[in-house]
């Protein structure tokens, strides 16, 4: 099943300086805090095979230029980390919570 992925997903954000990857989000989340949402799964090739999407919120400082500053340093680091785990489709700003996010849309 493919709820196994969130350690692993956990595991390889907290590979990147300045990032601390979670299972599930943190009751205190600040800055540089990762986590997976399962977002559904779509079927493959053959029936009853599945592809999981995961959606990987980061929390962002509050500032835009601290937002910028903080991607800037590690998108790509961010991707090579998650590449083994999952495959980075999209990445976008958002909120979590009220609190600037960095979206990474993933799949498996």
């Amino acid at each position: 099943m493919s709820f196994a992925q969130r350690q692993p997903i956990a595991e390889a954000l907290s590979d990147v300086p300045g990032v601390k990857g979670y299972a599930y989000r943190p009751r205190a989340a600040k800055v540089g805090d990762a986590w997976p949402k399962w977002m559904g799964a779509t079927t493959h090739d053959a029936p009853g095979a599945f592809t999981h999407s995961w959606q990987i919120v980061i929390l962002l400082p509050a500032d835009d230029a601290g937002q910028e500053d903080w991607i800037s340093a590690r998108l790509d680091a961010l991707i090579d980390a998650l590449a083994p785990v999952v495959w980075v489709d999209q990445v976008t700003p958002g909120l979590s919570d009220d609190a600037p996010a960095l979206m990474l849309t993933c799949r498996e």
